[in-house]
């Protein structure tokens, strides 16, 4: 790489909810390369009529066109993937992630694991992370 040359990287945001959906949105009005995963009816919103967030602090909204589709049609090799699905989605989660990770892909997850310590059997969550 040249010195200034301009790093290009690809975001893969998986959830996207109150912390993915916030969280691509700052990285899309930044003018990152970003897509959304999302499931069901939520998924075909933001594929229709973006996505749209609404800011607490005086109420106004603001809409912006993002990528967004689900596991099963995302066939790209992301930079970094940021992982933000509450603890019960997890499992099905990570062979997808298995899936498009290369090994320098960089995995950051933001978890929401409130009430889901019964699905570990032990109050834990386990998070196990392999080098292949």
């Amino acid at each position: 790489m040249k010195a200034g040359q301009k790093i290009n990287m690809k975001y893969l945001i998986i959830g996207a909810g109150g912390t993915g959906g916030v969280t691509g949105y700052y990285m899309k009005k930044a003018g990152k390369d970003v897509t959304l995963i999302a499931r069901g009816e939520h998924l075909k919103k933001i594929q229709k009529q973006g996505l749209t967030l609404e800011k607490m602090w005086d109420k106004t909204e603001e809409n912006i066109s993002i990528p967004a589709t689900d596991m099963e049609h995302y066939a790209e090799h992301p930079d970094v993937i940021f992982v933000c699905v509450k603890g019960y989605s997890l499992q099905e989660t990570i062979p997808f992630i298995k899936r498009i990770a290369r090994k320098n892909t960089i995995v950051i997850p933001v978890l929401n694991i409130y009430g889901t310590a019964g699905s570990s059997g032990n109050g834990r969550l386990h998070l196990c992370f392999c080098q292949h």
